[in-house]
């Protein structure tokens, strides 16, 4: 049995706005500037895509839970939830026991207790709401016999790094951006090589993220953050590291596509768009900050979230 899981926010909700701007004026060590950026809890289409697409192309997710502050999507009403076999999962639960740190707008602290989800599965696929599988999808991609297949690179530092992308080739994506950097990660787990994630579904084993926070006092750390911080580690750069540790982890293919709304122009985002709509191989795509991209932009994405939806237009080009 296999879950899905899915972190989402409804930043222009005006209760939970006024709530984030009265703890943003708080200093907390190490805060990252970028962790306090609007666009990371504005939402629009993505949940919904995220969602249905999920059910439409995997087949063998059993449950889905969607980790919220307290909120609700609009359009997922009790029976809606019931037919997607959706489970809305609130923070104050994942966080029982350590009710101190709440509220918290901060994905490396949430991510850090998703194995405290009531009635998760040992194995489960992590979403963030931007990330949206296009086509038919087997479990084989992300969980095999040999471990979880996880979307990235190895990260070799210093200059070595450089040379040893050029040679492997740097991903479905050939930018910097569509990668999670490692940082912390390595110091914590005592490993020089560090595999660096792709914006891909990530497959996680619950013991694996468990065990990572065994000592109370290491989840402590990773969660006292409301806002992003220096501080902290990337959950999922944390889990495939400690994964490949134990010999539970494999290199997956690079059959996933990256588009920015803040960075990438309309000819950028349709090039990608197009690739990824003509390239069967391609199964996921990450779009980050839609609300940045232009209408005409945003226009083209949701019109082929809304083809893989229905398979018929994106199919047709196969």
């Amino acid at each position: 049995m296999i879950d899905a899981v899915i972190t989402w926010v409804d930043g222009d909700d005006p209760g939970h706005a006024h709530k984030r701007a009265a703890y943003a004026k708080l200093a907390e060590p190490g805060r990252m500037p970028a962790g306090l950026d609007e666009s990371r809890f504005r939402t629009s289409f993505e949940l919904y895509y995220c969602v249905h697409l999920i059910r439409r192309h995997m087949d063998w997710i059993d449950r889905i839970h969607l980790v919220t502050d307290g909120q609700r999507p609009e359009w997922l009403s009790d029976k809606v939830a019931q037919g997607l076999g959706l489970a809305v999962v609130d923070h104050s639960t994942i966080f029982r026991g350590f009710e101190d740190v709440l509220p918290v707008f901060n994905s490396k602290s949430i991510e850090a207790v998703l194995h405290r989800i009531p009635g998760l599965a040992p194995a489960f696929l992590y979403f963030n709401d931007d990330i949206f599988v296009l086509r038919p999808t087997p479990r084989e991609a992300f969980f095999t016999a040999a471990g979880a297949r996880w979307r990235g690179r190895f990260h070799y530092g210093f200059r070595l790094e450089n040379w040893v992308s050029a040679l492997l080739g740097a991903g479905g994506v050939e930018r910097e951006a569509s990668y999670l950097k490692p940082g912390r990660e390595r110091e914590f787990l005592g490993r020089k090589i560090t595999f660096q994630c792709a914006h891909s579904p990530y497959p996680f084993f619950r013991d694996v993220l468990a065990d990572c926070f065994a000592q109370e006092s290491s989840l402590r750390h990773q969660i006292a953050y409301r806002f992003r911080s220096h501080e902290q580690m990337t959950i999922p750069n944390l889990v495939a590291n400690a994964a490949f540790m134990r010999g539970a982890a494999v290199w997956g293919r690079d059959d996933w596509g990256y588009v920015h709304g803040r960075f990438d122009g309309d000819d950028a985002v349709l090039g990608v768009l197009e690739r990824v709509r003509c390239n069967a191989g391609i199964r996921c795509l990450c779009v980050q900050e839609a609300d940045q991209m232009t209408r005409l932009s945003r226009l083209r994405v949701e019109r082929l979230l809304a083809d893989a939806l229905s398979r018929s237009r994106l199919d047709a080009v196969q």
